[in-house]
């Protein structure tokens, strides 16, 4: 993977909204992570048939993951293996979509050092560290 590190100060906010069917309709958020000193990594993964680590920059706080099929920055038409986020390469872990992005937060002080996706297929997925 190659990586360009950027020093960042902004948020990220995440918001949504349900509506329609039985349900009442729902407001999800916005919910905004604020950051100071921010780490900005974006890097290419390339994903092979089995397991790609990809290390954690110490002190980041935000891992954005889009996936090969998703439309920015740009899509690997029709891919069409499976990929897994894992914390270890041995473990289960958890299955992730191929067109959706993934957000996950967690505490400077519980930075994980490295992230393991887990693919079927090849493609390309980009992840940026905040």
């Amino acid at each position: 993977t190659r990586g360009r590190r950027l020093t960042l100060t902004g948020q990220f906010t995440a918001s949504g909204n349900i509506s329609g069917g039985q349900a009442p309709q729902e407001t999800i958020g916005p919910n905004t992570q604020t950051f100071s000193a921010a780490i900005g990594v974006t890097q290419s993964v390339g994903l092979t048939n089995g397991a790609t680590s990809v290390t954690v920059p110490a002190g980041s706080t935000l891992m954005y993951f889009a996936p090969p099929n998703f439309v920015s920055p740009a899509p690997n038409p029709a891919y069409a293996g499976t990929i897994t986020l894992k914390g270890v390469t041995g473990d289960t872990g958890v299955p992730l979509s191929t067109t959706f992005p993934l957000y996950l937060a967690w505490d400077t002080a519980t930075t994980p050092s490295t992230v393991v996706f887990a693919a079927t297929a090849n493609g390309t997925g980009y992840v940026t560290f905040w």
